[in-house]
């Protein structure tokens, strides 16, 4: 019995490891455990997942402004794209220099899942690029944000094992009815909607080609998630990022000169617009993917869309865009909603690490 009492408190200790695991895999649980004296302080333990996957969405707000007032100034959306993932790879190889990180993860197959994740986010990123040249941007985003958080919630639980129980089924809903209010897609608002929807019927095989990329991309992004997520337990996450941006760098200049022409002498309002972009867009991917080594799946694609708030605070500061009723509904469903998610988190890491000291 004694031998059978002392295994079991190391195997949850095991289990937990890597919430305090660095770069480098080495084990640094006794350092981690000094953070939590007290129940109290175990709360903080699951703050700064929480904190990073809201940045990650409110970088993510900033990095689509942006977006807008480049396409203003004549900047394709792809040529941006390009830009930011050059910035990625650029802020990852200080981590292969500097701190002597391998680009090869010990597994071969987990190196070949990070080029694979690698090819998958490019990929979602093109679908979702190409969906707005057949539908508008509210519906797309409606439809690749919406649908992201269920199906990470649902291959979470497929391949990580993760529970997704009835409060995330309840947040779920509430997420789609958010961004339904939100984006009001002309499909099912009709005259409601905030797009125009003058070449609806004429272009109803376009608008379901545009949905089709948008929820494909929302999909394959969900995949890129829980691979991370997958991954980030065993690599580092330069070797992650490098993946990452390089095959993007190799896959956008291909896409962006298929569908149009770059633009590279560029005034110099439209530069600082560019370079606010690739800023804003880098800090989201960075701190989405270090949110992943801490938070699930689930929770961290749940507590990034908190982007539509930002983006609505955004619009009232920059474009005087004003909220309606039906923003203002949709934008407190996002906000409980939210709040719900990072209070679970929250306590969630509190009861493991409580359970984890018995």
């Amino acid at each position: 019995m004694r031998i059978g009492e002392e295994e079991e408190p190391q195997k949850k200790k095991d289990t937990m490891v890597t919430l305090f695991e660095n770069l480098d895999g080495e084990d640094e649980y006794k350092e981690g455990q000094k953070l939590c004296p007290t129940e109290t302080s175990c709360v903080a333990v699951g703050i700064p997942g929480v904190i990073l996957a809201l940045l990650s969405g409110c970088a993510f707000s900033t990095a689509s402004l942006f977006l807008l007032m480049a396409d203003e100034g004549g900047v394709p959306n792809f040529e941006i794209l390009f830009l930011g993932n050059i910035a990625l790879l650029i802020e990852a190889v200080p981590g292969f220099l500097c701190l002597k990180y391998s680009i090869f993860a010990k597994d071969l197959i987990d190196t070949f899942l990070m080029i694979t994740a690698g090819i998958g986010r490019a990929a979602a990123d093109c679908f979702w690029f190409v969906s707005l040249s057949y539908i508008p941007l509210g519906t797309s985003t409606a439809i690749n944000l919406g649908l992201a958080p269920i199906f990470t919630g649902i291959l979470s639980a497929i391949v990580l094992k993760e529970k997704w129980g009835s409060f995330e089924v309840v947040v779920a809903h509430v997420n789609i009815v958010a961004f339904l209010l939100l984006k009001r897609p002309m499909i099912l608002f009709g005259d409601l909607s905030p797009e125009s929807d003058e070449d609806y019927e004429e272009s109803f095989g376009f608008l379901l080609l545009g949905t089709f990329m948008a929820c494909l991309s929302s999909f394959i992004q969900s995949i890129v998630t829980v691979t991370v997520r997958f991954l980030d337990e065993r690599v580092n996450i330069f070797a992650v990022v490098f993946y990452q941006a390089f095959i993007a760098i190799i896959i956008s200049p291909v896409v962006m000169n298929l569908i149009g022409t770059p633009v590279w002498d560029l005034d110099a309002m439209t530069a600082g617009i560019c370079v606010g972009n690739v800023i804003a867009w880098t800090i989201a991917n960075w701190a989405f993917y270090y949110a992943l080594q801490i938070e699930k799946a689930a929770t961290v694609s749940f507590l990034r869309n908190i982007n539509v708030l930002v983006t609505l605070i955004l619009d009232c500061i920059v474009w005087k865009v004003f909220p309606t009723v039906l923003d203002i509904i949709g934008g407190s469903h996002v906000l409980t909603g939210t709040i719900a998610v990072a209070m679970s988190a929250c306590y969630s890491r509190r009861a493991e690490i409580n359970n984890m000291s018995l």
